[in-house]
């Protein structure tokens, strides 16, 4: 169970990124989150995202998880939005081969992002990049 004892704590770094640690310990992040690497950072969500789009706000998100990985290269970070869902059907549905591309699941609780893997036997994700 998490620990609800204490209030939420605000942190403003400096260049305007802010960030806020809730009661559960969720961690939310308001901006950019600049410094880590020096990658692009793409973003997908399943209920507004686009094939079309070039992924790099949360205003122009991809669809799915494929999507933003094909651009990403080493150093790149990938936000997979609040309440995500993709389904796998197809072997290596989802392939992750590229060393340095990190990927991060925004939301918690029930709003966590979600992969379901279809009945087929061969429904997969293949990770090689590690």
């Amino acid at each position: 169970m998490a620990d609800t004892s204490y209030n939420s704590k605000n942190y403003t770094a400096q260049g305007g990124s802010s960030w806020v640690v809730g009661p559960g310990g969720e961690l939310v992040v308001q901006g950019a989150l600049r410094g880590l690497t020096s990658g692009k950072d793409y973003f997908v969500n399943s209920t507004g995202g686009s094939n079309a789009s070039d992924g790099l706000s949360w205003a122009a998100p991809k669809a799915t998880l494929a999507q933003a990985y094909a651009l990403a290269v080493s150093g790149d970070r990938i936000f997979l939005a609040p309440s995500h869902a993709e389904t796998v059907t197809t072997a290596g549905g989802i392939t992750l081969a590229t060393a340095g591309v990190s990927i991060y699941g925004v939301g918690s609780g029930a709003t966590r992002p979600t992969f379901t893997f279809s009945s087929s036997t061969a429904a997969s994700m293949v990770v090689t990049g590690a």
